[in-house]
């Protein structure tokens, strides 16, 4: 869920508690009013809820739709709803002072949204709105004395420092944990690149020995249990060295990465490949019949001896092996090299096989 997403839903939780507010107030005020003599009862009734009620509703109302028409500005008109619900509950309840105490509820709130401008805003607001209660309407009913407007006015000021505080502490540990979550990314990334480091070749970009023996391991065992074929094929390009004594490894690490990325793009997307050592590659292949298996790699053999790597053409000896099972992973590699030995010894540039000879030109 991202930022904008976590305010809108705040937005709407302070809604309804605005909602709850309002309505928490005319239950009260009736209960206040019903409970007073009958001489008394219906002017309090008309004072404290028929009049102020409807004023709040739609003040009430008038934020919700806000809340969808200006969503950005709501945390504004959220405390500029507030100061005003303050008004229209202290100039009915004018004989009480209480209601003077709410002002501090604008700034409190304000610090939620961890912005020293609406702190500022809220503060000078709650100053503001008890200076006109003050003047128009505390005052024409006595209701306070000079001594308690010095006193209030202290209070509020009191109010806004420890709001200004509590924004500056929030601020200070939001940056602190953002700093901490970068961090942790970066960590994260640092991670991740190491992880891939340690299981790629970096030539060729592909897998290494490492992450093909780990790879193996894996299958043969779950292979083994559920009875899928499973194919080892061991590719290493002939006479390579002297393409590295005669033009440099330069030239060799060039073919090697043209090479690496023909044979990752020519050979299905089910063999896993990898480079073993050197110029020499490892392919695994598994849910494919052992006859299809041999079929790709004969015509990738084919295709190899056909194509251009950096200038230079090539071709391969290839060793393969299908995994019988009880075999560990030790034998399977041993019986795909001697594939390849036995097609190094007869030629080159062929397939080959431990168990039975087989020559395909």
């Amino acid at each position: 869920m991202n930022e904008i997403e976590i305010v809108r839903r705040w937005n709407q939780r302070f809604l309804y508690l605005f909602w709850l507010a309002v309505g928490l107030y005319i239950v009260l005020a009736l209960i206040a009013g019903m409970i007073q003599p009958v001489a008394a009862r219906y002017p309090l009734l008309l004072r404290t809820v028929v009049y102020p009620a409807p004023i709040l509703i739609l003040l009430v109302g008038a934020l919700q739709i806000a809340s969808r028409q200006f969503p950005k500005q709501l945390p504004i008109f959220l405390v500029i709803g507030m100061y005003l619900t303050v008004f229209v509950v202290a100039s009915v309840l004018y004989d009480l002072v209480s209601p003077v105490g709410l002002l501090v509820i604008p700034m409190m709130f304000s610090t939620i949204y961890l912005r020293r401008d609406i702190v500022m805003a809220a503060g000078g607001m709650s100053v503001l709105e008890f200076g006109l209660l003050d003047f128009f309407i505390y005052r024409p009913q006595q209701t306070i004395t000079l001594m308690d407007t010095f006193v209030i006015l202290g209070l509020l000021t009191v109010a806004a420092a420890v709001a200004f505080m509590i924004v500056g502490r929030g601020q200070e540990l939001s940056k602190s944990l953002m700093q901490s979550i970068e961090s942790r990314q970066e960590l994260m990334m640092q991670n991740v690149w190491m992880q891939r480091m340690s299981k790629f070749d970096p030539l060729t970009e592909l897998y290494n020995r490492s992450a093909f023996r780990d790879h193996i391991n894996r299958l043969v065992e779950v292979c083994s249990r559920h009875d899928i074929p499973l194919h080892l094929a061991v590719i290493d390009i002939d006479d390579f060295k002297q393409i590295n004594d005669t033009f440099g490894h330069d030239v060799g690490d060039s073919v090697l990465k043209d090479f690496a990325s023909y044979m990752s793009a020519e050979l299905p997307e089910k063999c896993f490949v990898a480079r073993y050592g050197g110029e020499e590659f490892v392919a695994v292949g598994t849910e494919l019949p052992q006859e299809q298996f041999i079929h790709v790699l004969e015509a990738f053999r084919r295709n190899v001896a056909e194509r251009d790597f950096s200038g230079h053409f090539v071709t391969v000896s290839i060793g393969i092996h299908t995994y019988i099972p009880g075999e560990s992973v030790d034998v399977l590699f041993r019986m795909a090299d001697q594939g390849l030995y036995w097609s190094k010894n007869n030629g080159k540039n062929k397939l080959g096989f431990a168990e039975i000879p087989v020559v395909t030109e």
